[in-house]
């Protein structure tokens, strides 16, 4: 509340946080960082500038040496604040590099999870940007941390490190392919529940820590998706099986891009079709097939005129409608992509009437005379 009545420019700035320190006492520096981690929250790029950027960066450098694990995770949510307001990309990678050797130091052998949250954050602030091409015993600022992001971001990290680490990592997957692979590897190593919860529309990430920083989850702009994508057809074509965890986040992938008519896509569903329509007659990945195939279908009309010329879906409702078993859940996933498909376009529909008949399928054609 304090801060809100400070005056906007820098000087009124640093001699506050002055005052705010001599109120604290010189010897409290968690509580000072934990104001901190609040004033910086106000503050605008125009005012992150000079002794008041200085001034934050100080504080950065002495909390990060502090023994508690929160009060070095608000300190690095404090500088994540200071590069998010730094307008100039060679300013920021400037920054950065300033804290390189701290950061790594950090990665390796500090094992609070949050730290180690809070560096994914940094990170991935740092790998949206544009590097500046300056180059530090061989490795570039980018490099730099994206070794970081291979340290702290595998398979093994805690759950709320990889859900953090994925939610921030994948908007800048674009710029940044040889982080891809590192990104399936640990989505695909979290539960099924994680997945959904990070695929999600809700704003906020339900992560929590000591230190009381919230962490949000970040829309994949369709560049990122796209490259989220690629790396799935790797993998496919490496020899992984197709799997439910695959389409789940494909699904958030295509929801999140919202358009994806584009030839990038086309190409996308062509190394993925027949893999997600067979996916129609296997259990415990049928529902998340039919889903998936609809959400290109009704996004990409190429998508729609493969999808009607293949006979993928007339040999999943085969399958599924074999006499010798019921097949609940797989029979449910083909009539939702149907139904979906016959209400999208009069094309569609006609799609739709002529499968169901040529099927000769009873339960079939009574389901459709209901469409």
């Amino acid at each position: 509340v304090y801060y809100c009545f400070i005056a906007g420019d820098v000087a009124s700035r640093v001699d506050a946080i002055m005052k705010l320190k001599e109120a604290l006492g010189e010897d409290d520096v968690a509580s000072m960082i934990w104001c901190l981690s609040c004033t910086v929250l106000m503050e605008s790029p125009s005012s992150m500038v000079g002794d008041l950027k200085d001034t934050y960066l100080n504080y950065v450098v002495s909390g990060l040496g502090e023994a508690s694990p929160s009060v070095r995770s608000a300190c690095l949510s404090i500088f994540n604040e200071v590069l998010a307001r730094t307008e100039s990309a060679g300013e920021l990678m400037a920054t950065a590099k300033q804290f390189e050797e701290p950061l790594q130091k950090l990665a390796v052998e500090d094992s609070f999870w949050e730290t180690k949250a809070q560096l994914m954050v940094v990170s991935s602030t740092i790998l949206a940007r544009e590097d500046d091409g300056t180059v530090l015993d061989g490795l570039s600022t980018k490099d730099s941390f994206i070794s970081i992001v291979k340290t702290v971001f595998t398979a093994k990290s805690s759950t709320s490190v990889k859900k953090v680490g994925a939610a921030y990592l994948a908007p800048v997957l674009a710029t940044n392919p040889e982080l891809v692979a590192a990104y399936w590897e640990v989505v695909m190593s979290l539960k099924d529940t994680d997945r959904v919860t990070l695929m999600g529309v809700e704003a906020v990430l339900p992560v929590f820590g000591k230190s009381g920083l919230a962490y949000s989850i970040q829309p994949i702009p369709s560049d990122s998706g796209v490259a989220i994508a690629h790396g799935l057809l790797d993998l496919l074509n490496e020899g992984a099986e197709f799997a439910a965890g695959h389409a789940q986040i494909m699904l958030g992938v295509v929801a999140s891009a919202g358009d994806v008519s584009g030839d990038a896509w086309t190409s996308i569903w062509d190394g993925l079709m027949g893999m997600v329509l067979n996916g129609l007659s296997v259990e415990g990945v049928c529902d998340l097939c039919a889903d998936l195939a609809f959400a290109f279908v009704a996004g990409n009309s190429n998508v729609a005129e493969a999808v009607y010329a293949s006979s993928y879906v007339a040999d999943a409702m085969a399958a599924v409608y074999a006499e010798g078993g019921d097949r609940v859940e797989e029979k449910e996933a083909v009539l939702k992509l149907l139904s979906k498909v016959s209400d999208v376009s009069g094309k569609g529909a006609e799609w739709v009437e002529g499968l169901v008949k040529d099927s000769g399928d009873d339960e079939l054609l009574n389901l459709l005379a209901d469409m």
